[in-house]
């Protein structure tokens, strides 16, 4: 496995890239406040399957769709002219925002998320998507840090199948070949951007440090929806949450 610390990357070849300091500490806290007002809403306003703690814990590991809970996260998007324009530098094509999600791996309890490409989740066609991992903590190999395949985003999106993981309830099935992998070590502040068809991972969190992180999904304007596969993998999720 090789270490990506410090290194930009290639969007358009090696499908991320690695920006330092997106955003500054006063945005952090800010997002870290208006995580924790999401979170101490009463649990029945939150759709089935957006809402997780850690296991047999009470700590908050994912909250999806952030933008329906909260005016804050559904202005996100359009009022930071950085990140807007960054992804819509990328498409040159406007930007939609799909998703704004918080992803948490607590001190010694986070999980493995297991391989899988996003775009297996969204569908979109042309796959001009990216998502936008910004770090609320210093992400490191410790504490399971984004791990990614670089240029396997060439592929296009390949066969998934059930995982029986919370929160990825769809993963790719093949073997993918740990010495390929790269692990996108960031500081608090910094963002990874990855393709929607980058085959990425994280392992669990074996360190006594969290490791949180606002994520954003973004796709081109032009962009479609394969409603085909689409309710296929609704079907699969559905079965998924049955059985948690």
């Amino acid at each position: 496995m090789n270490n990506f610390t410090g290194k930009r990357g290639s969007y358009e070849e090696d499908g991320f890239q690695v920006i330092h300091t997106l955003l500054d500490e006063e945005q952090l806290t800010t997002i870290e406040q208006e995580v924790e007002a999401v979170a101490r809403q009463e649990k029945s306003r939150f759709k089935e399957g957006d809402f997780f703690l850690a296991q047999d814990t009470d700590i908050v590991q994912q909250i999806e769709h952030l933008q329906k809970y909260s005016p804050y996260f559904r202005n996100l998007a359009i009022s930071h002219r950085g990140i807007r324009d960054l992804v819509e530098n990328i498409f040159s094509d406007h930007a939609v925002c799909d998703n704004v999600s918080y992803m948490a791996k607590p001190p010694r309890v986070g999980a493995v998320v297991p391989w899988h490409q996003d775009n297996a989740y969204y569908f979109l066609t042309p796959d001009n998507a990216l998502t936008v991992w910004i770090a609320l903590d210093d992400s490191t190999i410790k504490n399971g840090c984004l791990r990614i395949v670089p240029q396997s985003h060439k592929e296009g999106v390949i066969e998934h199948g059930p995982t029986g993981v919370r929160g990825i309830s769809y993963g790719i099935t093949k073997a993918v070949d740990s010495k390929s992998e790269v692990a996108i070590e960031l500081n608090r502040g910094d963002a990874s951007l990855h393709h929607c068809n980058l085959f990425h991972s994280s392992h669990p969190n074996t360190s006594d440090r969290p490791r949180r992180g606002l994520v954003m999904f973004f796709h081109a304007e032009r962009c479609r929806i394969d409603h085909e596969t689409m309710e296929k993998y609704q079907q699969i999720r559905g079965k998924m949450i049955d059985n948690q």
